[in-house]
């Protein structure tokens, strides 16, 4: 996520680039990021929570980049920066 988060800061036309393989594209990537981030807070093991939160909080400062600096709505939740993101990309990218 930080390379990520680096690579859009300081080359944001790579935002603008689509991968052809779904596999490796933000739209399809992110809903299961956060999903799996939101899921790993609940367990019972500290050293999972411990990790899920640093991967949480890398996750939303991502979304902020993209929400604020390349879709021009920095007020936007992360939740509508990915949708606006999978919206933006082919329907394949979506999650089901």
């Amino acid at each position: 996520m930080a390379q990520v988060h680096s690579d859009l800061t300081q080359f944001p036309v790579a935002y603008y680039f689509e991968s052809s393989d779904p596999r490796n594209s933000l739209a399809h990537a992110l809903p299961a990021l956060f999903d799996e981030a939101d899921r790993s807070r609940a367990s019972p093991d500290p050293d999972v929570r411990f990790a899920a939160e640093r991967l949480r909080i890398a996750l939303e400062r991502l979304a902020e980049v993209i929400g604020g600096s390349l879709q021009r709505r920095p007020d936007d939740p992360p939740a509508r920066v990915v949708a606006r993101l999978q919206e933006e990309r082919a329907p394949a990218y979506r999650s089901s």
